[in-house]
């Protein structure tokens, strides 16, 4: 049995950066078109709880089933209280799918760059800025141009963030996953 392909991949971001991020991987995969990206939408289940609201609300507007959008909330730990599996069953329980990063998003923009355990903020931001030229929290400095020139950076990040999935681990990711999805979806619509 084939499976049906979602008609709209929405995205909902707890900040800027993840938004700007995965705006450039659907424009490197030519996905502009049928991803749908938003920024600074609430904070972990908030994230989720916005992308239930704003999958109604698109599914409303162009008519089409809400199983035909596939829903992504891309969040990170911060030193909060929930838990990541307390926050995955969350997400699961609304149809929603869980990109999240610990500590913080800008540890999954290091594994483009280098295979990497730091945790401390001020460590990551040195290595982000050791490679984007520009990069400050809330852009994203000529990370488009690092990856149209060099794609290759986007698997290397899968790669390397693979290797962080330990959920116990001080830094852990799975925003890899939603970067494998428009990759895959890019090559499949």
């Amino acid at each position: 049995m084939k499976k049906t392909l979602p008609t709209i991949l929405l995205i909902g971001c707890e900040g800027k950066t993840e938004k700007l991020y995965y705006d450039i991987v659907a424009r490197l995969y030519n996905m502009s078109n049928r991803v749908k990206t938003f920024e600074e939408v609430g904070e972990l289940k908030g994230v989720i709880d916005f992308c239930c609201d704003k999958k109604k609300e698109i599914a409303k507007k162009l008519d089409i089933e809400e199983s035909e959008i596939e829903a992504w909330a891309v969040c990170d730990d911060d030193g909060r209280k929930i838990k990541y599996n307390e926050l995955l069953k969350y997400a699961q329980e609304h149809n929603v799918k869980l990109a999240y990063s610990r500590p913080q998003f800008e540890y999954y923009l290091i594994q483009h760059f280098e295979q990497s355990s730091e945790y401390r903020r001020s460590e990551i931001f040195k290595i982000l800025r050791r490679n984007i030229l520009n990069y400050n929290k809330g852009t994203i400095g000529n990370f488009e141009e690092i990856t149209t020139l060099k794609p290759v950076v986007i698997e290397v990040a899968i790669s390397n963030s693979r290797i962080r999935s330990k959920k116990t681990d001080k830094v852990f990711i799975t925003a890899h996953a939603l970067t494998s999805r428009i990759i895959e979806l890019g090559g499949a619509w």
